[in-house]
């Protein structure tokens, strides 16, 4: 028999265990540890090493967003394939709305697509970046995704 206690965890669980919650928004602090920190290179310079779900596996790669935080209004993300895939990249601003980064057909190779936010939509915000790939079933690895900190 389930107690009053036992019953409460387990709905938080279950409604805990759904997909990730696009990211606050609003603008924070620079030294907020929620983001992963990377330079304008893509090289991890610190913060939240678990913020950006990421994958090598199989010659299929895919790096942060760079710079994080974006103090301009333009990021990019490398990613690597070693086979022809459909891919997705795109901002989910909320449970509703997205914003497509890239959406189409890549053949094998590497890639650095770079996202230009030339309405400033995103100033002083905080922003979750997905990649859906069809030939890496999400259910079966990691979604890759993780946060990026727009700066005014």
């Amino acid at each position: 028999m389930l107690t009053y206690i036992t019953l409460i965890a387990l709905v938080f669980c279950i409604i805990s265990c759904g997909d990730d919650p696009p990211p606050p928004g609003g603008g924070g602090n620079e030294t907020d540890p929620g983001i992963l920190f990377t330079d304008e290179f893509g090289n991890i310079t610190g913060g939240d090493t678990t913020d950006w779900c990421l994958n090598n596996m199989n010659g299929f790669s895919y790096g942060p967003a760079f710079p994080n935080p974006a103090t301009v209004n333009s990021i990019s993300v490398k990613m690597q394939t070693p086979v022809a895939d459909t891919i997705k990249i795109y901002f989910l601003r909320n449970n509703i709305d997205t914003v497509i980064f890239y959406d189409g057909i890549v053949n094998p190779g590497a890639y650095t697509f770079q996202y230009l936010d030339s309405m400033n939509q995103f100033a002083n915000s905080y922003q979750r970046l997905y990649l859906k790939s069809k030939h890496f079933a999400s259910s079966q690895y990691c979604r890759f995704y993780g946060d990026v900190k727009f700066e005014p």
